[in-house]
């Protein structure tokens, strides 16, 4: 990269971070609610933006926060989402491919039955005999018409076979109205930070 380009790449993103730190101190005094929205969407573009650095991995524990915080806009913007994001302590810290957790995150609010607390849906990172693994589950919504075709799964089981090739595997299913997806990666393929 040309000392140009690399001095271009730090601006782009401080340009829009002031941009929504301007924004969110214009809104705090005339819509406060909207005003933690800004902090919400700037955590989640900043947390994106520095997944092209640091050897293009991220901690699990930063990911899961996104995921929170998107949820968080969701509850604001569009209705009460009963999803539930859980992690077990030692996950946190292990470092991974970026934005798969957050990918599996959006196929729910986009595909599933959010709105009813009597039809779970959730996100799991944890260790199981030696692997990663990261599970989500959802009713899958009648009433939201899908326009994808399977994209954001399929970009997270390409970019894990390019980061850990054969070791990895992924898994969807539906049963029983619930729509499952598994990841699972071999713990020796991942670091600690």
């Amino acid at each position: 990269m040309s000392r140009n380009s690399f001095l271009r790449a730090q601006i782009n993103p401080h340009l829009l971070f002031n941009t929504f730190e301007f924004l969110h101190n214009k809104m705090k005094t005339i819509a406060p609610e909207d005003a933690k929205l800004m902090v919400y969407l700037s955590e989640i573009v900043r947390f994106a933006a520095a997944t092209d650095f640091n050897d293009g991995l991220v901690k699990l524990g930063d990911e899961i926060l996104q995921c929170k915080n998107l949820i968080s806009i969701y509850n604001v913007t569009q209705q009460k989402a009963f999803i539930k994001i859980s992690s077990s302590e030692n996950v946190t810290k292990l470092k991974f491919i970026p934005l798969v957790v957050i990918t599996l995150l959006e196929n729910i609010l986009k595909h599933g039955d959010i709105s009813d607390n009597e039809k779970f849906s959730g996100i799991d990172v944890y260790i199981e005999s030696g692997r990663l693994k990261i599970e989500s589950f959802n009713f899958p919504s009648s009433d939201k018409v899908s326009h994808g075709f399977g994209a954001g799964l399929e970009n997270i089981r390409t970019r894990l076979f390019y980061a850990y090739g054969n070791s990895f595997t992924m898994a969807t299913q539906s049963e029983e109205g619930i729509f499952r997806v598994e990841v699972s990666v071999p713990l020796e393929m991942l670091s600690l930070q």
